[in-house]
């Protein structure tokens, strides 16, 4: 087949070029080849270096921002005189910048310390509210369960009624024994309290005058147990209080009777005598 018009003047101009009008075509360049990167690129490695910059960098800063530290809150609400006991207290991380000297930190634990002062549940511990366990002895309460609060618990304020046992006849009286002492436990039988002999034992802390009282208001009176109202704040060791004492049983009155006017006296005949 025979090329068309416009094949030939392709043709033509080609071989112009070519050497026929005798100029030299211009050589043409080397192709460029890319090339396979390389560990040993100084774009790359620099690039490495900056982020690895920015990384520590950005770590520090929010290093140096957080401030949190772990310290110790209570669990529940506590009254002062609270013996604090594991169960009564948790950890928590909080900020607290140049106030966190005046909390305690987990460092240190305050198991077996006593409370100056009450807290409230969630609230984080501070060093200001710990004491050393003041003097006086621990002292168990028992109870039957229906003379106690069931909601009763550790670290709250109670007052102790006892109810003389009267003499027969006699009206029974109450007296308050102990008012607003600091529950240190409560425990309660294994065998529950819908056993006919269970009894919880309320264990407090109180000085050596008020024990006496109480130990007396236990081996002679009905005890009950009411939890305090929040207003009453007493002091940590509250001082014996008069204790009811059950009326000793008298021996009958033999006094001599009055004289009877022998002219006023009637005297009603037998019925035999009336035969």
């Amino acid at each position: 087949m025979f090329p068309s018009a416009f094949g030939w003047l392709r043709w033509v101009k080609i071989a112009r070029g070519c050497g026929m009008s005798g100029a030299v075509p211009p050589d043409s360049p080397p192709a460029t080849r890319l090339r396979r990167p390389s560990w040993l690129d100084l774009r790359l490695v620099g690039g490495v270096l900056l982020v690895l910059v920015a990384v520590l960098v950005g770590g520090r800063v929010l290093a140096s921002a957080d401030q949190a530290v772990q310290v110790w809150a209570v669990q529940a609400d506590l009254a002062a005189g609270t013996t604090l006991g594991a169960g009564d207290l948790r950890t928590v991380r909080v900020q607290l910048y140049d106030s966190a000297a005046s909390y305690l930190a987990v460092a240190a634990s305050p198991v077996g310390r006593t409370l100056l002062r009450a807290l409230s549940a969630g609230d984080l511990l501070p060093r200001s509210a710990l004491g050393e366990t003041p003097a006086g002895s621990l002292v168990s309460i028992p109870v039957s369960p229906q003379h106690v609060p069931g909601s009763l618990r550790a670290g709250q304020r109670i007052d102790v009624y006892a109810t003389a046992k009267p003499a027969a006849g006699a009206v029974a009286k109450t007296a308050r024994v102990l008012a607003g002492v600091t529950v240190q436990q409560v425990r309660v039988p294994d065998a529950g309290v819908l056993s006919s002999t269970a009894q919880v034992a309320v264990v407090v802390r109180i000085d050596d005058s008020a024990a006496m009282s109480l130990v007396a208001a236990m081996r002679t009176a009905d005890l009950d147990i009411a939890i305090a109202p929040p207003d009453r704040r007493g002091p940590v060791s509250t001082a014996a209080l008069p204790v009811p004492v059950p009326p000793t049983p008298e021996q009958p009155d033999y006094a001599s009777p009055e004289p009877i006017d022998s002219a006023s006296a009637s005297v009603s005949p037998s019925p035999r005598e009336s035969r």
